[in-house]
């Protein structure tokens, strides 16, 4: 497991995801690399899984799997958020595991392409949305983050 992790990461910059965490910071959430993680960190993490997660509920109210595929794309992006505190809240929305074939489990035979259509809905809403709060690094280098909403 942990192999396949370090695998992974490693694999990142080659996507070109994780590009937001450069000189240490995450732009979309309070979460400075190599510090613990507060509590507005882990906050900002868990409302952006849920509006991911949200956003197959939004988009597919009609489907009956839309509940189901939400909630998982929630529980995924959760757990990666949790098991990889360092990678920075793109990388996180981008790269949640796929809910789509345990929520497809049992629906009709176009379940799977709708949901896998709607997955990059799922990661642009929960890595766009807007983290209300103005921070500021206060490390060894003071660093001005972006205002959202200027």
């Amino acid at each position: 497991m942990a192999s396949r992790t370090v695998s992974f990461l490693l694999l990142l910059p080659l996507l070109g995801v994780g590009q937001e965490s450069q000189k240490g910071l995450d732009f979309n959430c309070p979460c400075p690399a190599g510090q613990r993680r507060s509590e507005f960190c882990k906050q900002c993490r868990e409302v952006r899984c849920q509006i991911g997660g949200m956003a197959f509920q939004t988009w597919l109210k009609d489907e009956k799997w839309a509940s189901k595929a939400g909630h998982l794309w929630q529980e995924n992006c959760k757990a990666l958020a949790s098991e990889n505190p360092d990678i920075g809240t793109e990388t996180i929305c981008r790269t949640t595991a796929s809910p789509c074939v345990p929520a497809c489990g049992g629906q009709p035979a176009n379940c799977t392409t709708i949901c896998t259509q709607n997955l990059d809905r799922a990661s642009h809403s929960c890595d766009s949305f807007p983290w209300p709060v103005p921070f500021k690094d206060e490390t060894l280098f003071s660093t001005d983050l972006p205002d959202v909403f200027t």
